[in-house]
C-alpha cells in the first residue's frame, strides 16, 4: 500500500514513474512485463548529468506532493523527457490483463 516513484535515465532522455499501489493503477510490471532483451548500461550509453538532476528534481517534486496528499496527476502515469529537443510528454499506462503479479487483485 504504498507509492513508489521512479525514474529511468539514458544518454538524454529520463522516464519518471509514480506507482500508487494504495489505488487501482497500473503497476510497473504492467508497463514492463519481461526484462528487455538488450542490455544498456550507463558506462557504455552515458548519460547527461544534468537528465539525471532534472530526473531526480521531479521524483523528489512527486514524493512531496505524496505527504502532502495533494492531487497528483501522475498517478497511473509516466513523464518522459529529452533534453536534446526539450520535449516532455505525459503518458498514461494501462493495466496489463496478463500483468504476472495479478495487480488487478489489490
Amino acid at each position: 500500500k504504498k507509492t513508489l516513484v521512479s525514474a529511468a535515465i539514458s544518454k538524454f532522455e529520463a522516464h519518471i514513474f509514480n506507482f500508487n499501489f494504495s489505488k487501482n493503477d497500473p503497476c510497473y510490471r504492467c508497463f514492463m512485463p519481461e526484462m528487455p532483451e538488450e542490455e544498456n548500461k550507463c558506462d557504455t550509453d552515458g548519460i547527461l548529468p544534468t537528465v539525471a538532476g532534472i530526473a531526480g528534481t521531479l521524483q523528489a517534486n512527486e514524493v512531496v506532493k505524496n505527504i502532502l496528499y495533494t492531487k497528483n496527476e501522475l498517478n497511473g502515469k509516466m513523464i518522459v523527457f529529452n533534453t536534446l529537443n526539450l520535449n516532455f510528454r505525459k503518458i498514461q499506462l494501462t493495466r496489463n490483463t496478463n500483468c504476472i503479479i495479478d495487480c488487478k487483485k489489490r
